[in-house]
């Protein structure tokens, strides 16, 4: 495909820069809001934004004297029209520009998100629940305990209307109100009668019932059943369970000491917080460091007590964070925020770093509709749905295009209004007014839902944006089928794998040689397979082992190329094994096609011996509907379910 560029002229050195002196906002240099510049010594590109230079490519350059393709001289910018991208020239490479870090969206537009330590849950607007990130005990509920870099949808015939995420457990309320969970047993969490191991998959908790909300902390669970009646479980010790006790674990959803109707509830590392139906606010767990708004930092409250100073309350979130560190903030009936707690990182928004026993407003007032307490920072959205953060700042987590720790509340510089914001570790994701999921700060674990770990302190946009409706990932590389059926691939290129026409490894979305529309696509390790909407089989990639179907185990194939034989094909699956590659098809007479490395018999063609380079009809005949192919690093196979749904 011919790529077209336009070039733009108006970016200029920074050293050069001469903006109005009257108008000027920004500093070293100075500048007006909007205006752009080039750091040549950084290699970046930053745009004014009222006070503060925002960097706007992720990676900084290198080099000097220029790109080519186009040629452009060093600190100039192009609108890339095949790709739809802006891009810099920053030294002698071209990089992405953009202004915010879309993550990841869809053509189906998000409703929840639950996003705290180092892994995420959301919901869609269709019911579906997906997961990623951290999965070390099985919190994402995919039945591994495998990290998951990108969203993965769980439980694909169940809806759900809420979900919360804990430290390593996770529970959801499915469309009926039932309340599954999942992840670490430990002290009782998931509510199972058990404290023994992980549960994998979302199961029912013990004693069924219809539930309206819940919330996880560390290792404790809080839930508000349909009557509005309060149960927690989990841990008691300090009596964050509120259930009148600090021994042992309560293994069952059992009702909070005191009774009562209930509104929200909130739950941190060593406390919890709830609001009743009379909009009272009140705290129970440990007291030190002022968690629980008690006025004291001794000894625990075991029952749910009222907070100092009383008052009636609309909303409430309490850090996910260990007891140094505890904290937690509310929104007041007449719309002000108040915090307390620990505060070493101002996470408490007050304009200070003191510790404070009672609910303290944070500074600049306003009028506030949701706060997020996370581990050490802390975000919000104003009436005005703008949002803000403050707190610790080291991975770029509060947006303002640093990494300086604010004590106050903060604009986030990607602007836009917000649906909700949610605070990570050390990172930080909402859902904005257009239904799109946006993150920024450290990636640890793939919290974000990209397979890297780097840090985007600074918010951009990653290149190509877009809607999508098919992704699939493998070795290194991604390709993705947007709405209008185009394909696009990106990652690592070392053997032609993203069908460039070229070796080149992208950091930025690029579309496929040859253009066309799609149906399907299959990653595989080093190679790739796809159905385009005339239902023809292409692959391209590495040829080893046969497993692009062109005929050849030598050399790549660095553009799509229609497999050998031809023929019309509903399904592809390509195999992650880069070692000793094979590929499997169902053609459109619903038959089983298969080739690459016939090692320990995985292409069914009743062989462990060679190679087979041309798709070969399997061993035995039959139609079919599906099929998977596994394989990494010497080990493969493959399974698939017939016409009469026999595995």
């Amino acid at each position: 495909m011919k790529q077209f560029f336009w070039a733009i002229t108006i970016l200029i050195a920074a050293a050069s820069l001469q903006p109005r002196a009257a108008l000027a906002a920004c500093s070293n240099p100075a500048g007006i809001k909007a205006d752009i510049v080039y750091n040549s010594s950084q290699k970046l590109f930053e745009y004014c934004n009222d006070t503060n230079w925002v960097r706007m490519n992720p990676r900084a350059g290198s080099g000097t004297g220029g790109c080519t393709n186009p040629a452009m001289d060093e600190g100039k910018m192009v609108y890339n029209a095949d790709h739809r991208v802006m891009q810099g020239c920053a030294g002698n490479v071209w990089r992405a520009l953009g202004a915010f870090n879309t993550v990841f969206s869809g053509s189906q537009a998000w409703q929840v998100l639950a996003s705290r330590w180092d892994y995420s849950c959301g919901i869609k607007q269709d019911g579906s629940l997906w997961c990623w990130g951290g999965n070390g005990n099985g919190q994402i509920g995919n039945n591994s305990t495998v990290i998951q870099n990108t969203p993965l949808h769980i439980q694909t015939s169940q809806t759900w209307k809420h979900v919360a995420v804990g430290r390593w457990h996770t529970c959801a309320i499915r469309s009926d109100n039932t309340l599954w969970c999942w992840g670490s047993n430990g002290s009782g969490s998931t509510g199972l009668n058990t404290s023994a191991g992980n549960t994998l998959i979302p199961t029912q908790v013990s004693g069924g019932g219809s539930w309206k909300t819940v919330s996880l902390g560390h290792d404790h669970s809080c839930g508000i059943k349909a009557d509005d009646t309060l149960w927690c479980w989990g841990t008691n010790a300090s009596g964050r369970t509120g259930l009148n006790t600090t021994a042992g674990n309560t293994l069952v959803p059992t009702q909070v000491s005191g009774g009562g109707s209930w509104k929200s509830v909130s739950l941190g590392y060593w406390t919890s917080c709830g609001i009743k139906s009379d909009n009272t606010l009140h705290c129970w767990g440990s007291n030190q460091y002022g968690g629980t708004a008690m006025n004291t930092t001794a000894g625990n409250t075991i029952v749910p007590t009222g907070v100092s100073g009383g008052g009636t309350w609309k909303h409430i979130a309490v850090g996910l964070n260990n007891g140094s560190t505890s904290y937690a903030c509310a929104i007041k009936s007449d719309d002000t925020a108040h915090c307390w707690g620990a505060n070493s990182y101002g996470n408490l928004g007050d304009g200070t770093t003191t510790q404070r026993l009672v609910p303290t407003a944070i500074s600049g007032g306003g009028s506030w509709r949701l706060i997020e307490a996370g581990s050490t920072h802390s975000c919000g959205i104003k009436s005005d749905n703008t949002g803000w953060c403050w707190g610790y700042n080291s991975e770029g987590q509060l947006n303002d295009g640093t990494t300086t720790q604010r004590t106050s509340p903060t604009a986030v510089i990607s602007g836009g209004t917000w649906k909700s914001l949610h605070t990570g570790f050390a990172s930080t994701c909402g859902i904005r007014s257009d239904n799109q999921i946006y993150c920024w700060g450290s990636n640890t674990n793939s919290i974000m839902g990209f397979a890297n770990t780097y840090t985007l302190s600074y918010p951009v946009e990653i290149a190509g944006g877009g809607v999508w409706k098919a992704v699939s990932v493998g070795g290194g590389s991604s390709c993705g089928i947007k709405s209008d059926d185009t394909l696009w691939c990106w990652g690592q290129n070392t053997t032609g794998q993203l069908g460039d026409n070229t070796t080149t490894n992208r950091w930025n979305v690029t579309a496929v040689s040859g253009g066309g529309t799609w149906k399907s696509i299959s990653m595989g390790a080093g190679y790739a397979c796809g159905i385009k909407s005339d239902d023809t089989a292409w692959c391209w990639g590495s040829n080893y082992a046969g497993a692009t179907g062109q005929n050849t185990t030598t050399g790549t194939t660095p553009v799509p190329t229609q497999i050998t034989g031809g023929g019309s094909w509903k399904a592809l699956e390509a195999s992650g094994d880069d070692i000793r590659p094979h590929t499997c098809g169902i053609k459109s007479d619903d038959t089983l096609w298969c080739w690459g490395i016939n090692l320990d018999g995985r292409t069914g063609l009743n062989t462990t011996a060679g190679n087979t380079l041309i798709p070969t009809q399997i061993t035995g005949g039959g139609t079919w509907k599906s099929l998977s192919v596994a394989g990494r690093q010497f080990y493969g196979f493959t399974c698939a379910i017939k016409s009469n749904d026999t595995l």
